[in-house]
């Protein structure tokens, strides 16, 4: 039994017991129930097709649903300003709050217009947010800044300088700094005399922004320097803002001397106080900060003396613009009979002639 057993399974399995097929011994017996493994009879029924319930593809989404792919669905509105009707495909005005009028290029619906949001800027068509990255319409990358940060100020570039610094071009400086009056002004200096610094006409540093082009400081407004702004390689009419003080006087610009007010000095074309007798003419003398006439001292006694070119008389003294004579103020020795001498000081020895009352 066991051997029909291993024929059998010889038989299905392709192996041979024997080198040659004619020594295979059969066995009798019934084959065919002996190979019956025990298949089903009748075949398995399988389910009919046809009965099976109708499976539908999923319903699509209603076409009235679906913006309309025409029109500014696909091309946009002519205008940036103009919003698109997502159910229409046509541009109209946009309305705060309506979700099928659609403000393009992150746009938002201000007073029935698509405009860029507070703090951002037009930029190759889109809206970005105002950045050192992206400055102004022309999207410009600000430099950098020496000892600062570049940042991105009412659509101009500016900076964040470190601690006691302040801009000046592309670098941050210290401020506050006396600039000679005399010496080129070259950016780092106001072109107005600071209230808010060390000393009446000490020049800051500044914040300069090139104006309209110019070949000679002739070109320019009064204030203003025609020089060369970098990164721009052409003369420009600069003018400066204060980093000292916001309450300013612009300087009087100047050729010569003359050109110039209450006794001012003409130096590096802008008219300015003396601080040595070089930067007065001739026979002028540097007086408190004006230019005094030396020789020209011919006004007598009760003249004006608010005027720069002349100066009082010997033995007289410019007082509160009036030349007014001299005298010892213990014995009133220099004044007239009807006068008294005043003191100019308290226990002082000198005084003024006055008239009596």
């Amino acid at each position: 039994m066991r051997a029909y057993l291993l024929v059998i399974l010889c038989f299905f399995s392709g192996c041979s017991l024997f080198e040659d097929v004619d020594q295979i011994t059969y066995f009798p017996g019934n084959a065919e129930a002996d190979m019956d493994l025990g298949m089903p009879d009748t075949p398995v029924d399988m389910p009919d097709s046809s009965d099976m319930p109708d499976q539908d593809a999923p319903d699509s989404p209603n076409d009235a649903d679906m913006p309309v792919l025409e029109g500014c669905n696909l091309d946009g509105c002519p205008t940036l300003a103009e919003a698109c009707n997502i159910e229409t495909g046509e541009c109209e005005a946009c309305v705060e709050g309506d979700g099928n009028l659609i403000c393009r290029n992150n746009t938002v619906c201000v007073a029935g217009e698509c405009v860029c949001p507070e703090g951002s800027n037009l930029c190759n068509g889109i809206c970005v947010a105002q950045s050192a990255q992206s400055c102004g319409e022309s999207c410009e990358v600000c430099p950098g800044v020496l000892n600062g940060t570049p940042t991105c100020e009412n659509n101009r570039c500016s900076a964040d300088c470190e601690d006691d610094l302040v801009l000046s071009g592309t670098t941050c400086v210290e401020g506050g700094g006396t600039c000679g009056v005399a010496a080129p002004l070259d950016g780092r200096c106001d072109l107005v005399v600071q209230e808010g610094c060390n000393a009446a006409f000490e020049l800051c540093s500044a914040f300069p922004t090139g104006g309209s082009d110019c070949q000679s400081q002739a070109d320019c407004e009064i204030g203003e320097l025609c020089a060369v702004l970098p990164p721009q390689p052409q003369t420009r009419c600069v003018s400066f803002t204060s980093a000292c003080a916001s309450a300013v006087t612009v300087i009087d610009r100047c050729s010569t001397a003359a050109d110039c007010t209450g006794g001012k000095s003409c130096m590096g074309g802008f008219c300015g106080p003396c601080t040595q007798d070089t930067d007065c003419e001739a026979e002028q003398s540097c007086l408190g900060g004006v230019c005094r006439g030396v020789y020209n001292a011919t006004l007598q006694e009760g003249e004006s003396c608010a005027a720069t070119e002349e100066r009082c008389a010997p033995g007289l003294i410019c007082l509160a613009n009036v030349c007014k004579k001299l005298c010892v103020s213990s014995n009133g020795a220099g004044c007239e009979a009807e006068q008294f001498c005043r003191p100019l000081q308290e226990a002082g020895s000198v005084g003024v002639c006055e008239s009596s009352c």
